[in-house]
């Protein structure tokens, strides 16, 4: 009859024939002890995350599931692993170890952007608790994109298990305009049209209210055309246009001529007579920028330091005064 020995231990057998004499017998019965199997500290990982399964205690190592002992895998889903450990003795004892697989977030970046050039925009994540974007960007913070860029967000949730995603911005370069230099118009010779150098298939909107790449105006002033393309990218430039008498200007027995107007590097002033007088040149603001002295009929001075912009010549002589408006371009 089978029995389980609790240790080991000596059995001693009398055995009686058939003519009842006896005689005895003995056995050692050894108890050995099984191992003390360990399969090592529960586990959690994020999916896709590789673990390794190392059993302790024992000499030989089989696991469940197809788990090799020490090599790593990627489980699935969360799931108890038993080992079974065998040492020396042949005597073998289970162990057992569950590895529970966080799931990622699922991140997104938002809905691809398109923007003008200069424009700010803001990147938001969703799906996680935290958002770490690359390129400096800061979640929910504006900024202004320079180029079309994608950029990638990693979101992490509770559990620390975190996820990707990407979104394109497209920045669009902003439309050009001219509205031409600044110019100087006769006396009389107003209306006169203004055009605006830029692609035909903008949209213009003039400041007097004209919606075409030219517009008519009837005096003189600041115009200012703004122009909008498919994208909904806008630009502007403006132009001035004053008003000044061209045909000679008559002061007392003698006239002055002022020219080229505008001008770029140099002015010249012509009379028609010798003069002595004083020329004054102020900024649109009043201030006065230079003094120079004319003696004779002509006068160039240079003015290629100016800024761009209008500039008021006031010139005093015995006689005669005049004042002119000119154009830095």
């Amino acid at each position: 009859m089978a029995f389980t020995p609790a240790a080991t231990q000596t059995y001693i057998v009398t055995g009686t024939n058939a003519n009842g004499c006896s005689n005895t017998a003995q056995v050692t019965v050894t108890v050995n002890a099984l191992p003390n199997v360990s399969a090592g500290q529960n586990q959690t990982v994020c999916a896709g995350t590789a673990v390794t399964l190392n059993g302790s205690g024992a000499n030989s190592y089989t696991w469940n599931n197809g788990v090799s002992n020490g090599v790593s895998f990627t489980p699935a889903v969360t799931q108890n692993y038993t080992v079974t450990g065998t040492d020396a003795n042949g005597c073998a004892n289970t162990a057992q170890v569950t590895v529970t697989v966080n799931a990622l977030p699922t991140v997104s970046a938002g809905q691809n952007q398109e923007v003008c050039a200069g424009d700010s925009i803001t990147l938001n994540g969703s799906g996680a608790d935290t958002y770490q974007w690359d390129n400096n960007v800061q979640d929910g913070v504006s900024f202004t994109p320079a180029a079309t860029q994608t950029y990638t967000v990693t979101g992490t949730n509770a559990n620390g298990c975190s996820n990707t995603a990407q979104v394109t911005v497209t920045v669009n370069a902003l439309p050009t305009v001219n509205a031409g230099e600044d110019t100087v118009v006769c006396d009389n010779d107003f209306p006169v049209t203004i055009s605006a150098n830029g692609n035909p298939n903008l949209s213009y909107a003039w400041s007097n209210g004209s919606n075409t790449q030219q517009t008519t105006i009837t005096s003189a002033g600041t115009y200012t055309v703004a122009v909008t393309d498919g994208f909904g990218c806008s630009a502007s430039d403006d132009i001035i246009v004053i008003n000044e008498p061209c045909s000679g200007l008559e002061e007392g027995n003698f006239y002055f001529n002022l020219y080229p107007n505008p001008f770029d590097q140099f002015i010249t002033l012509k009379s028609s007579e010798s003069v002595s007088a004083n020329i004054e040149i102020y900024s649109a603001e009043g201030r006065l920028i230079s003094v120079t002295h004319m003696d004779g009929q002509e006068k160039t001075i240079a003015l290629e330091n100016l800024a761009k912009g209008s500039y008021t010549v006031r010139i005093g002589a015995a006689n005669a005064q005049r004042i002119f408006t000119i154009i830095k371009q």
